[in-house]
């Protein structure tokens, strides 16, 4: 009954929340590249949402174009290397300074 009530969190989180942190906008405006420190989901489709790893990412690895279309990744498993539509960055809170 709990692990149900999980795999219903997870299917539901992963699919109205994490979708949203993953804007598609198929070129038709800039988004800031993702960048060393970021925290990130990293989505594998051979996994349930549920088993997803979550790591930060160490290097970014820019195209030609200063692009950046790979990154690698810390994971507790390792470094991994991931496309960026595999990995979704967490928001982090911003400093504020008073």
């Amino acid at each position: 009954m709990l692990d149900q009530c999980h795999q219903s969190f997870w299917r539901k989180w992963s699919a109205e929340y994490l979708t949203t942190l993953q804007a598609r906008t198929k070129w038709t405006s800039e988004v800031p590249n993702i960048q060393v420190n970021d925290m990130v989901v990293i989505i594998d489709n051979q996994q349930p949402p549920l088993m997803w790893k979550i790591g930060r990412v160490l290097e970014v690895l820019p195209g030609s174009d200063r692009i950046v279309r790979v990154a690698k990744v810390l994971t507790r498993q390792g470094e991994i290397v991931r496309p960026v539509a595999k990995l979704v960055v967490l928001p982090t809170a911003v400093e504020r300074s008073t």
